[in-house]
């Protein structure tokens, strides 16, 4: 039994058998105080348990979005190696119809023997204009290489040691093993003009020599990022690439036969 009195509470307690009545006082503010205390232990209780809850679905979400990242990670490789392949594969078709005469085209005429690096000395400069190796293109400008980045080039595949000439006069400001290109000649025409001849299995020109147009200046192979011999063809105008099949007009007239 309790009873209040004033700002007190006492509290009274008669066992069933001693007949003894025991009493407590207690300011009804420490009451209060132990109310207010059990109730801030259930608010706490509450908020702790939506905030567990709240992690527990958060922590969910996120290996469900690790799940998702992973599987695009395995769809992106498996994209990248396919298109590896496709390439490979049209880089050995167009070899194969080379070889097989199904997709030849004539030479373009020359006048005497091939020149080489020496018979350039004092050569003036030309814009590129002849075909640096004999080959059908496999790989055209603009196409999608591996990673999915525009070809900055074309690719003309052929056999390893196959002659590759300079596509016009100029002086040789590159000669060099390349990571991705592998072996490498690179030629400034002037006006803003230069030829870089990659995937060379030699080099037969230094810097600063001087070449003609026709001059033989390496050899097709298969060295640097390659995955079969074949000549990586670029012209570049102040530095961008742009379209070789624009300058050599065999590449033109053989596109307008087709």
């Amino acid at each position: 039994m309790a009873s209040q009195r004033g700002d007190t509470v006492s509290i009274l307690v008669t066992p069933s058998r001693s007949g003894r009545v025991l009493q407590w006082t207690v300011s009804t503010w420490v009451i209060n105080s132990v109310l207010a205390g059990l109730g801030g232990v259930c608010l706490l209780a509450i908020l702790g348990g939506a905030a567990i809850g709240r992690s527990v679905v958060l922590g969910d979400r996120l290996r469900e979005a690790e799940l998702q990242v992973d599987s695009l990670r395995t769809q992106c490789e498996r994209i990248e190696l396919l298109e590896r392949r496709v390439n490979e594969m049209a880089e050995l078709d167009a070899k194969i119809k080379f070889l097989a005469g199904v997709d030849s085209y004539q030479e373009v005429e020359t006048a005497g023997p091939m020149a080489t690096a020496d018979d350039g000395v004092g050569a003036s400069p030309s814009a590129p204009r002849t075909a640096p190796h004999r080959g059908p293109i496999s790989r055209r400008f603009g196409e999608s290489a591996d990673g999915g980045q525009p070809h900055p080039g074309i690719d003309i595949p052929g056999r390893v040691g196959a002659p590759i000439v300079a596509a016009g006069g100029g002086r040789v400001i590159e000669s060099r093993l390349d990571p991705q290109l592998g072996n490498l000649v690179v030629i400034d025409h002037g006006e803003g003009l230069t030829t870089r001849y990659g995937h060379a299995s030699e080099l037969l020109v230094q810097v600063g020599d001087d070449v003609g147009e026709g001059t033989l200046i390496a050899r097709l192979g298969n060295t640097g990022q390659s995955s079969a011999p074949h000549l990586h063809f670029e012209v570049l105008h102040n530095g961008q690439p742009v379209n070789p099949e624009a300058f050599i007009e065999e590449y033109r007239a053989r596109t307008r036969a087709k």
